[in-house]
This record gives structure tokens, C-alpha cells and sequence, in this order.
């Protein structure tokens, strides 16, 4: 029994050694006095000591500074206090190795029973790597120009300084201080309740680990902003935590719907070109045949009663497709080199006649203006029409101010403005005292066909042609409007040097039109179109060869040697256009005199500007194009022009 119970003794007396040598983590027991008894290997490969080293000695050996050795060897007697034991978490401090470097240490304490002696196990884990690791992640968070937070049990736990700043708080502790239902507003733009819809994307977060989304939030003091959200599950102290890292896009938000805009304006002045071509060819169909059956009967008083009629109504239609040409920028202008102030005043009884006594102008023309180059015509339209808009803006009365000045603008202004250029400009500001316009009619004023007014009162081209002015002056537009405030639009249009007009065709007395006895090829895959081409010619005494396609066009010029001029529509089906028809043509036949006509000719113009090598040869016949719809009068002075220049 003897030896029975020593081997018990010896057993107890190996066995803490032995358990904590089997322990992954550094541990050393502690006598009654704080005194090491033994240590691990963990424990002294982690701290650089050997096992007789650090027998006999305090604990203070392991640990940084005498003060947090004698802040443990406190909490180490107090652990039998009143009979009971209990274990003490002593948390985070430094630990020091031999060599006296220091590292991270966590260290918890726990008595061992009594039957093994007044004995305290310390077990020492290393976590320099951990804390090194959060201390980056710290850095990161509190250091990032983004704002973050982490979201615990629906409150802010933790928030840097970006996001401070960001949703306009005083602190940290004042942001954490607000629910996270307080930083946005009621609805979002979809119409949800933020609270429900918040509700949802913290599920979907918490349930697949992450979500993105774009949220509008508001600062403290009430103003909204458009953020891009990313939300984080992650864990945090045994509860379900979300991190939530913010960016604010509202700025993006504004540029995308201003590209937005302008790539919708663009696709519509694309479309408004082409339905102009096809509608200047039938035009030209009718206005042609009218002209035509007009000499044909000239006795006859009702038929030239009615062809008049007809010829007026394709006049006003020549004049809806001008406005849709000048919106998509098509129309050739005739510009001039012009301060805008002369032609404002000479304006001013024509727009005062225009308007009702109820409404009062004024004009307040800066002195020293800069010169403008714009077509005159044109200028005196886009006046016109925003005067009588602001008429309409005004049914009871009001007051119409046209104001100039010189402005410059400067990047940051061109950055917020939509189409505008930092540079000199001459500012035109035409503003009323009306009823003004919602941000919905703002955004589509300029488009075609689309007006306010009453059916039948506006063909909702007036402000469309106002669009393609400005563009077409390489200017730009910006209005200030509120719903019973009045309208403001302000057009800038760049400056110029020096002085400059451009050329016009005078108007010939149709019954002195020239004539000409040469033999000219008509191209045009308009059948009716060239028919009514080739009548004209003919009455004006030129042999005419027609055909439908470029290639047909060329066929002809190789087998005959007597053509003279070639004229030809520039938009041609069978896969070559006016332009390299001509362009073939001159190749064959140099002497051969060329004259185009076109209603729409953008996409040739572009062409222009990306192929150098042909560039100064369409940019001469460009500019000697002949709009269509034509009548007999612009097709005779124009061709005979042509031919005369060829021969001098």
C-alpha cells in the first residue's frame, strides 16, 4: 500500500509538468509566491530562454515592464481569495525574450487543485502576428479617404474619419450616436421606404457574405447623396457585425446623365438629318412637278390658283425640314463675322410687335462686345423664338430682358455645365418673368415636335432649331428655370478675331434665269426626283442623260465624250455616293464640271475630316452644294455658276 501511495505522490507531482508539456501553447506553473516551477518548450522556444533559465525566477522575466508583472502577480494571489478558484483572464500585454526584443502576448491563469499543490498554471500565447495584422487593417480603415463603418446589432460600433466628414457629423462619437435609419431619407428614388428596403440588403448581406448597391443617403444637416455601398458579413465578438464601405457617386451620377443627354440628342439629330433627306426628296418631287404644270397651263386662272397654293404648302414644308436640319446641325449657315448687339437693336420693334402690350422688353447690351461668328439669319430666329416662348411663358403680363456681355469661362465651370468649353464667349441672355418649366420639360425642350402648347398652336420645332444654332456656333446652352419664377436661357457663343462676312447668292428675276445649251448627266435613285431634274434642264435648253446609280453613272462617262457637267444627288444607293461618284468621274473626264446636291450630308462631312486625301476636294464641293428641295430658279443660277467657273 506503501509503495501504491508513493507512486500516487509521484504520479501527482510529474503530472503538471507533463500536461503542460503537451500543451501547443507556451505555459510555466507558478508556486504559491509567484515563482516559476517549471516551463514548457513552447514557452521557452517562444521567449528564447531554456527551462533553468526561467526556474526560480517571477514572472515578471516573461513579461515587458515591472509594472504589468506586478499587475499579474496581483491578480495571481487574489485567485484563492475567499476558498474559491477561479481562473483570470489577464488579456494583451508584451512579452519580452532574452535577447530583449518584444512581441505580443496573451496570457490567461488558471489554479490548478489543491491535491496537486498550491500550484497556478500561466499559459502564454504568442498573437505578435495577429496584432500586427489588425493594426494594418486599423491603419487601413482609419486612415482611408473612403468612409467605413462597422455595423453591430443595428448600431455603429465603429466609424473613421472619412465617413465623419462624409455624412457631415462632428466626430466619431457623434456619428455613432446616430441610428443608421437617420442618415437616409424616406423613400428611395424607387419609391421604397429606406427602412424596409435597408432591412432587405443587410439580409442579403448576411445571407451570401456580401452585397453592392447604390443608396441614397443624407448628411446630417438633411442634404441627399448618391453612394455605392458595399456590405461585408463578418463576425465580431461572437455577434453577426456587417462592414460597410461607402463611396460617393454623385457626381459620376450627374456626369452619366449628362452623357446621357447628349448621346440621346445626338441619336436624335442623327434621325431628324435622315428624315429630312427623304423628305426633301419628296419635296422636290412636288415642288418640281408644280413648277412644271405652272408653265404648262399659264392661261389657265383655277390651276394656277391652286399649283400656287400647293407651291406655298411645299415652301412651309421646306421650311419644317430647314428647322430639322439646323437641329441636327446639317444646315450649311452663311456665317458673318458680327457683334450681336446691332442686330439685337434692329431686332427690337420686330420682337416688340411680336409680343402683346401686356409684356414690356428691355435690352441691356454691354458696350465693347466681342465679335461672334454666327449665321445672321439664323441668330435673328433663335430671338424671335425665345421671345415668343416667353410670351407664351407670360398670358397676363410681364417683363422680357435680352442682356449681352463678355464672360470667360474657366474649367470648372466647363466641368459642371453640360456641353460647355472653358474659353472667351459672348454671353446672350433672353430671361422672363413667367410660369417657367419643371426639371421634366427642361430635360426635353430642346428635342423636335415636342411643345407645351395647345395642339395646333406649335409645331414644336422652334426650340430645336434654337438647340441646332447654338451647336452649329460651336456655343453652348444653359437655363435657369423654376415653376412660377420665369425662364432664363443663357447662350454662349465663343469669340472671334478680327471682322468677316460670308458670301450669298443675289436673287435673279425668275423670268432673266440663265440658261445653257450643254449636255449634262443627272445621277439620282429617286426616279421622280430625276425625272423632275432632268424637266427643268430641259426647259432651260440642257441635253439631259439620266441615271439611277453611280456605276450607271460612270458606264455612261466612258461610252460618251460629250457630257459637259455632271449633277448628282450625294446620298446614292448601290454602295457609292455623290462625292466618289465625282470624284471617279473627274478622273475620267478633268474637264468635267460637278455640281452636287444633298439634303443631308453629315456623315460625308465626317468623312471629310478622318480621309486627308480627299478632303479638299469634297470640302470644294461641299461648299458649293445645292440644298435640297431646290426650285428652278436655285438649280439654274447654281449649275450655270458651276459651269461658267469651270470655263473661266
Amino acid at each position: 500500500m506503501r509503495e501504491n501511495a508513493a507512486q500516487v505522490k509521484a504520479d501527482n507531482e510529474r503530472f503538471p509538468a507533463d500536461l503542460l508539456a503537451k500543451m501547443p501553447y507556451g505555459a510555466v506553473l507558478l508556486d504559491g509566491e509567484g515563482v516559476i516551477q517549471s516551463a514548457n518548450a513552447s514557452a521557452c522556444a517562444m521567449c528564447g530562454f531554456r527551462e533553468d533559465d526561467l526556474t526560480g525566477q517571477a514572472l515578471d522575466i516573461l513579461v515587458s515592464s515591472s509594472d504589468e508583472g506586478t499587475k499579474l502577480n496581483q491578480l495571481l494571489s487574489e485567485m484563492r481569495q475567499g476558498g474559491s478558484i477561479k481562473s483570470i483572464p489577464f488579456g494583451k500585454t508584451l512579452g519580452k525574450r532574452k535577447d530583449g526584443s518584444r512581441y505580443a502576448v496573451e496570457l490567461v491563469s488558471w489554479p490548478l487543485p489543491s491535491s496537486f499543490g498550491d500550484l497556478q498554471a500561466v499559459i502564454l500565447r504568442d498573437i505578435d502576428e495577429d496584432v500586427k495584422r489588425d493594426d494594418r487593417y486599423r491603419i487601413l480603415f482609419e486612415s482611408s479617404d473612403y468612409p467605413q463603418l462597422i455595423i453591430v446589432d443595428n448600431k455603429f460600433e465603429f466609424a473613421n474619419e472619412a465617413a465623419v466628414r462624409a455624412f457631415g457629423c462632428d466626430s466619431i462619437e457623434d456619428l455613432k450616436s446616430i441610428h443608421p435609419s437617420q442618415i437616409s431619407p424616406e423613400f428611395q428614388p424607387d419609391g421604397r421606404d429606406s427602412f424596409s428596403k435597408a432591412e432587405e440588403m443587410m439580409a442579403i448581406a448576411y445571407g451570401s457574405g456580401g452585397h453592392r448597391f447604390d443608396w441614397v443617403h443624407t448628411k446630417k444637416n438633411g442634404i441627399e447623396m448618391l453612394m455605392d455601398v458595399i456590405l461585408t458579413a463578418m463576425p465580431h465578438m461572437g455577434s453577426d457585425a456587417l462592414y460597410c464601405g461607402y463611396r460617393d457617386i454623385t457626381e459620376r451620377q450627374k456626369t452619366e446623365e449628362v452623357l446621357r443627354r447628349t448621346q440621346k440628342m445626338d441619336a436624335i439629330g442623327q434621325l431628324t438629318g435622315g428624315i429630312a433627306h427623304d423628305y426633301n426628296n419628296i419635296l422636290g418631287v412636288i415642288s418640281g412637278n408644280l413648277e412644271i404644270l405652272q408653265r404648262r397651263y399659264p392661261e389657265d386662272e383655277f390651276a394656277q390658283g391652286r399649283i400656287l397654293a400647293a407651291l406655298a404648302g411645299a415652301t412651309r414644308g421646306a421650311d419644317v425640314t430647314k428647322k430639322l436640319l439646323a437641329f441636327s446641325h446639317e444646315k450649311e449657315a452663311s456665317t458673318k463675322t458680327v457683334n450681336v448687339n446691332r442686330p439685337i437693336r434692329e431686332f427690337e420693334n420686330l420682337i416688340g410687335k411680336s409680343l402683346t402690350s401686356l409684356v414690356s422688353t428691355r435690352l441691356q447690351l454691354s458696350r465693347g462686345l466681342w465679335p461672334v461668328e454666327i449665321d445672321l439669319g439664323d441668330f435673328e430666329n433663335v430671338i424671335l423664338n425665345l421671345a415668343l416662348n416667353a410670351k407664351d411663358a407670360m398670358p397676363t403680363g410681364g417683363v422680357l430682358k435680352i442682356k449681352t456681355s463678355n464672360v470667360t469661362v474657366d474649367e470648372e465651370y466647363a466641368r459642371a455645365n453640360e456641353g460647355a468649353r472653358s474659353g472667351d464667349f459672348v454671353l446672350i441672355s433672353v430671361s422672363d418673368t413667367g410660369t417657367g418649366m419643371t426639371d421634366e420639360v427642361r430635360e426635353k425642350i430642346f428635342e423636335p415636335f415636342f411643345t407645351t402648347k395647345e395642339e395646333g398652336k406649335g409645331t414644336g420645332l422652334g426650340m430645336s432649331m434654337v438647340y441646332g444654332f447654338i451647336k452649329q456656333s460651336q456655343g453652348h446652352v444653359r437655363i435657369e428655370s423654376e415653376p412660377g419664377k420665369g425662364t432664363a436661357f443663357h447662350i454662349y457663343l465663343p469669340r472671334v478675331a478680327g471682322e468677316g462676312a460670308g458670301e450669298t447668292f443675289g436673287d435673279e428675276h425668275p423670268h432673266d434665269l440663265p440658261r445653257g445649251t450643254e449636255t449634262v448627266l443627272v445621277v439620282d435613285d429617286e426616279v421622280a426626283l430625276l425625272e423632275v431634274a432632268c424637266a427643268l434642264l430641259n426647259e432651260m435648253g440642257y441635253t439631259t442623260i439620266a441615271a439611277t446609280s453611280g456605276c450607271q453613272a460612270l458606264e455612261i462617262l466612258s461610252q460618251r465624250s460629250d457630257i459637259d457637267a455632271l449633277f448628282s444627288d450625294v446620298v446614292l444607293s448601290g454602295g457609292m455616293d455623290g462625292f466618289q461618284l465625282a470624284l471617279n468621274a473627274k478622273e475620267k473626264v478633268p474637264r468635267l464640271t460637278v455640281q452636287l446636291t444633298s439634303g443631308y450630308t453629315k456623315q460625308y462631312e465626317q468623312d471629310e475630316e478622318s480621309n486627308e486625301s480627299v478632303s479638299h476636294t469634297r470640302k470644294g464641293l461641299s461648299r458649293s452644294l445645292l440644298k435640297k428641295p431646290y426650285n428652278r430658279q436655285e438649280l439654274a443660277v447654281t449649275l450655270r455658276a458651276a459651269l461658267d467657273e469651270e470655263t473661266e
